[in-house]
């Protein structure tokens, strides 16, 4: 019996739920490394992959959110590039307002 991979749908539970938790580290309340994906939203694939390669920089190897950054771009880059933004608006990123 093959043990399946999240699905498309769990991704978009879980994605908002990472984001959360990386906006909630100390020095990460715009998103740190992947600010550009997760505050800006820049969701294209190119922009994705430049991040994951960005956390992986030897100037970025103690960064406390370096992980946390390439789990949510690698669950990124399984949703469909239409539905990312979608995905991203059901993040809590800044509390109730």
């Amino acid at each position: 019996m093959e043990i399946s991979k999240f699905n498309k749908g769990d991704l978009k539970i879980l994605i908002p739920e990472l984001v959360s938790a990386l906006y909630n580290l100390p020095g990460c309340s715009t998103g740190g490394l992947c600010h550009i994906v997760t505050d800006d939203y820049n969701l294209e694939d190119h922009h994705i992959k430049f991040v994951i390669d960005y956390c992986n920089r030897e100037e970025n190897k103690f960064r406390i959110e370096k992980d946390l950054c390439i789990l949510i771009c690698n669950y990124l880059l399984q949703v469909p590039e239409d539905d990312r933004f979608e995905v991203l608006l059901g993040c809590d990123i800044y509390g109730e307002l």
